[in-house]
């Protein structure tokens, strides 16, 4: 076995569709969301961290991922998109404007305030775009934004 069999590649992931009969170009948004929760929440697992939830809830929002990386707590978010063609190196975290860092940072703080045994989080970001049938390209964000009380 060779080093490429043991280390698989964390950039490339294939996509699975529920529907495999439906070409990614056909997609629907749901559809987008169903695949990138699926590959999502397995990736942090996959870099060694130990899932403490998924799909975290709260008034302003939800994170995919909640993650424990050697006992600091981490929100996993993430950035999707399909591009095709000519824009299938576009980067789909560079649209996360002002106001969605904002809300990021919201989801952050209302973390930390309904686990009062948790003084600081870091928050990563997961981009992944969705760049052909079965195939997407995956970019893990560590420390997009860190938190402390």
């Amino acid at each position: 076995m060779d080093y490429k069999e043991q280390v698989p590649n964390p950039t490339k992931t294939a996509v699975k569709t529920e529907a495999d009969e439906t070409p990614v170009a056909e997609m629907t948004q749901a559809q987008l969301v169903a695949e990138e929760n699926r590959l999502v929440s397995s990736y942090p697992e996959k870099r060694g961290y130990a899932i403490l939830e998924h799909d975290w809830h709260c008034v302003d929002g939800d994170v995919p991922v909640v993650a424990d990386d050697n006992c600091k707590p981490v929100l996993v978010l993430t950035k999707v998109a399909r591009k095709l063609g000519d824009d299938a190196d576009a980067m789909p975290e560079l649209s996360v404007d002002k106001r969605k860092q904002q809300h990021y940072r919201k989801l952050g703080l209302l973390y930390l305030a309904s686990h009062p045994a948790v003084d600081d989080i870091r928050v990563d970001v997961i981009a992944l775009y969705i760049v052909g049938e079965r195939c997407a390209r995956l970019r893990y964000l560590i420390g997009a934004y860190e938190y402390e009380l």
